[in-house]
C-alpha cells in the first residue's frame, strides 16, 4: 500500500471512531435523562429496581410481576410506617433546603428553587397526594 492510500484509510478509521465515541456519548446522555426522569414517574423506581434485578438474575415475566407486587404492597407498608413522622421530615427537608439554598449565589438559587418544585411534583405524584407545603 501507498503512503497516500494509508494515510486516506488512517483518516477514514479516525473519522469513524470519532463518530461512534461521539454516538455512544450521545446516547448515554440520552439514557442518564431518561434514567433520571423515571424515578419522577409513579412506579418509576420499582421498574428500575424491577429492571436491575432482571438484568443480574434473568427473572421470568411471572417472577417481575410478583416482584413488581411485592414491592407495591411493602410500599403501603412503609408509608404507614413513616405517615406519623412526615411533619417531622418536611421540617427537616426544609431546614435542610434553607441551609443548601443559603451557600448558593443568587442566580443559582432560582434555579435550585425550580429544581425543588420539580422534586416536590415529582413526589406528590409518586405519593399520590399534594406537594407538602413544609418540603418547599
Amino acid at each position: 500500500m501507498t503512503r497516500k492510500r494509508l494515510v486516506s484509510l488512517g483518516s477514514y478509521l479516525g473519522l469513524f471512531l470519532l463518530g461512534a465515541v461521539t454516538g455512544g456519548a450521545a446516547l448515554h446522555a440520552r439514557d442518564a435523562r431518561s434514567d433520571a426522569t423515571l424515578f419522577d414517574e409513579p412506579g418509576g423506581r420499582h421498574r428500575m429496581y424491577v429492571w436491575s434485578l432482571d438484568k443480574k438474575l434473568g427473572l421470568s415475566a411471572s417472577q417481575r410481576d410478583r416482584v413488581e407486587a411485592i414491592l407495591e404492597a411493602q410500599d403501603v407498608e412503609r408509608d404507614a410506617l413513616l405517615a406519623p413522622l412526615e411533619p417531622r421530615l418536611s421540617e427537616l427537608r426544609a431546614r435542610a433546603r434553607g441551609e443548601i439554598r443559603g451557600a448558593l449565589e443568587p442566580r443559582q438559587q432560582g434555579e435550585f428553587d425550580e429544581l425543588m418544585r420539580r422534586h416536590d411534583e415529582g413526589r406528590a405524584r409518586r405519593r399520590g397526594g399534594a406537594t407538602p407545603a413544609a418540603s418547599r
